[in-house]
């Protein structure tokens, strides 16, 4: 089994065709930062298809490490790739409707039902795969949202969800579709697993860093011949 440890990931994504979003605002009342808040949502749940390259930032104590991360997103399954965080090694975890495997370049598969559970089990990192998926398209995911910040532009600052507080530091336009570019997530104390906590009741600070320079939009036709 790898060696449990944190990891850090700064992040590059490919986005090809995109639908026109609210272009950026100033000083806009509420309302109307909440009607292009709307309008966003609207305009982003469509993508549901990526492939994503980059590099993703985490840090649990005093504990971190840094990797390159290549995620390729379809309806039916994920491929999400980990290159670099054990000493040039790779893990590959995949995700289909009947659950999900982790396979590293040293060590058995290990399965599970979700991504997150698989690579919990072999490197105890709590990374919320599912929930990123949304918030990296600046979208909060479908469970309850506790918080939400906008800004003039209607564009997600802050987003508490799933026992985690996401805040976005930047924007960047991408074929005129305004996407975040820097992402940094802190988990909360119920987001964090019992075993992983402190004896004295306390949570080591849990943290995970995205940035995102390009992305690119999959294919339907692709996916319907995959």
């Amino acid at each position: 089994m790898i060696a449990r440890r944190s990891l850090a990931l700064g992040m590059c994504v490919l986005l090809g065709a995109c639908v026109q979003l609210p272009v950026t605002r100033q000083d806009t009342t509420p309302t109307q930062r909440e009607s292009l808040w709307q309008e966003r949502q609207a305009a982003l749940a469509g993508y549901l298809k990526w492939d994503l390259a980059g590099r993703l930032a985490v840090r649990a104590g005093d504990q971190a490490a840094s990797v390159t991360i290549i995620w390729r997103r379809r309806d039916r399954s994920s491929r999400i790739d980990l290159i670099g965080a054990f000493g040039g090694g790779r893990v590959t975890i995949t995700e289909e409707s009947h659950g999900a495997s982790l396979q590293s370049s040293s060590d058995r598969p290990v399965t599970g039902p979700t991504a997150e559970a698989v690579l919990y089990r072999a490197l105890g990192w709590q990374m919320p795969f599912t929930q990123l998926g949304y918030w990296l398209r600046g979208l909060p995911g479908p469970q309850t949202v506790e918080a939400t910040e906008l800004d003039d532009s209607g564009r997600l600052l802050k987003l508490v969800q799933s026992g985690w507080e996401v805040n976005y530091l930047d924007y960047q336009s991408y074929d005129s579709v305004e996407l975040p570019r820097k992402i940094y997530a802190r988990a909360l104390s119920e987001a964090l697993p019992t075993d992983i906590r402190t004896s004295a009741g306390l949570d080591p600070q849990f943290t995970v860093k995205i940035v995102i320079n390009r992305w690119q939009k999959g294919s339907t036709s692709e996916d319907e011949s995959a």
